[in-house]
């Protein structure tokens, strides 16, 4: 399993190279040899394991076994436009999860009132609108009328009751 995730892995840094590189001749009007290509992935390869030993060793230096974004800003300190990089993408991540955590707790609130609305209607009809017919009273949902002259179109309660 881990030698199919590092194949991967190699793979996905071999294509990312190879874009960047791609992106790069297309800007200088050049082209890259394919020697050049394969130099180019194994630095950033090597440079990539270097990292990951030198976050490792924060991190346990740290009293860790987790790498956290620290462990990055202090690999890549003495290069500013790196470092800023890292702390884009931390306060990017940031800002998606508060988002996500706010729209969670708009969805729980929903849902808490939906149930609510649901366990009012469930029993006798309340004051807020319950629908008043049984819950195993036949009702059409096609166009016209359904039986005994009334209605085939439904209320908000009324769909609430069905739920």
């Amino acid at each position: 399993m881990a030698a199919a995730t590092a194949d991967g892995s190699a793979a996905s840094i071999r294509y990312g190279v190879a874009k960047v590189v791609e992106d790069e001749a297309h800007a200088a009007g050049g082209t890259f040899a394919p020697s050049a290509l394969r130099a180019a992935h194994e630095v950033v390869s090597q440079f990539l394991l270097v990292c990951a030993d030198d976050c490792a060793a924060f991190s346990k230096h740290a009293k860790r076994q987790t790498i956290t974004h620290d462990d990055v800003e202090l690999v890549v300190r003495n290069s500013p436009s790196a470092l800023a990089a890292v702390r884009e993408a931390v306060e990017s991540s940031k800002k998606g999860r508060t988002e996500r955590a706010a729209k969670r707790k708009a969805a729980a609130g929903a849902a808490q009132a939906s149930a609510a609305v649901r366990r009012r209607g469930a029993g006798t009809p309340s004051s807020a609108g319950a629908s008043s017919v049984a819950p195993d009273t036949p009702r059409s949902f096609g166009g016209g009328t359904g039986e005994a002259g009334e209605s085939s179109e439904l209320d908000d309660a009324d769909l609430l009751a069905l739920v």
